[in-house]
């Protein structure tokens, strides 16, 4: 391993470490596992939970305490740990059977389960700040890995590379953001370009399924909120995987997901985590925080 403590080989080490450490919580106990995570946190180190603003983590240390207690058979699996320092994220499912009380709910004795994405940003080699989205339901699709093997980029020629990826994505979101000029059909277009025909995706809450039956919920988003704009505020690649953390705004001006035109000002944070496969988009999963209505 690199000496570097900012090293991708260092922060991902660091990671695995303290998933390892969570994942043995029945042994080294509630203590233990918090003391995994603080061995590499910083000292001002900020947090911020699913629909939260970032906030001290001594804040949020008293919550992971009661989370694990509650869950004393707290498995967290990490699908895919994508790194390119500073940044870490990292697709996970968390399972769990509820034998105390957590979130203002009391012990039902239930399996719980919850799959999300995590960002971490470090400074020397230590966690600086950390954001995590979260979705209900467990996704049985993709096989379970408890130590990701690390993935080694691609010569820059190489469609997929980290230059070729980075550049796809970066393309397709110009195009999502010159909606009112290209038109929803031309938004479609931009990323299809980038999408294999056996593509499938995940939206919050869902498996993955054949990106084309979502093809028609995407028409229906770009065609309800005519002033869409997306941010991407980070994107991290580590072929074949990349990784965004976004946030979007519009004004729903027409029907979608049920509900009639509101007029209202919508933002809503997440992230996205796409595989590709020969320079194309073969998977991608969507987690997003509650959307904030304004007006």
């Amino acid at each position: 391993m690199s000496d570097d403590p900012q090293s991708a080989a260092a922060i991902r080490a660091a990671l695995m470490g303290a998933n390892r450490a969570e994942n043995d919580l029945a042994s080294i106990g509630v203590e233990g596992v918090l003391n995994a995570w603080a061995a590499f946190r910083h000292p001002d180190c900020e947090g911020a939970r699913p629909g939260q603003a970032l906030r001290p983590v001594a804040e949020t240390i008293e919550g992971d305490g009661a989370l694990y207690t509650a869950f004393p058979d707290y498995h967290r699996t990490f699908h895919a740990l994508v790194v390119e320092p500073p940044f870490a994220a990292f697709r996970w499912t968390m399972t769990g059977t509820q034998q105390g009380e957590f979130g203002g709910r009391g012990a039902a004795g239930q399996p719980m389960s919850a799959t999300g994405m995590s960002l971490m940003e470090f400074e020397g080699g230590r966690n600086r700040r950390w954001w995590v989205f979260r979705s209900p339901g467990r996704d049985e699709s993709v096989p379970a890995s408890s130590d990701p093997e690390p993935v080694t980029r691609s010569a820059s020629d190489d469609p997929q590379s980290a230059a070729a990826i980075r550049a796809a994505l970066m393309g397709a979101n110009r195009a999502e953001n010159d909606l009112v000029r290209l038109g929803v059909e031309g938004v479609l277009a931009a990323w299809d370009g980038i999408i294999s025909r056996d593509c499938e995706g995940a939206t919050p809450g869902q498996p993955l399924r054949p990106h084309a039956e979502i093809r028609e919920e995407d028409r229906a988003f770009y065609g309800a909120f005519p002033d869409y704009h997306r941010t991407f505020h980070d994107i991290l690649v580590e072929s074949p995987f990349a990784a965004v953390r976004w946030t979007m705004t519009g004004t729903q001006t027409g029907p979608f997901g049920g509900m009639p035109a509101s007029g209202q000002r919508m933002r809503m944070s997440g992230m996205s985590l796409f595989e590709f496969e020969g320079g194309r988009v073969r998977r991608w999963w969507l987690y997003t925080n509650p959307p904030e209505m304004q007006g």
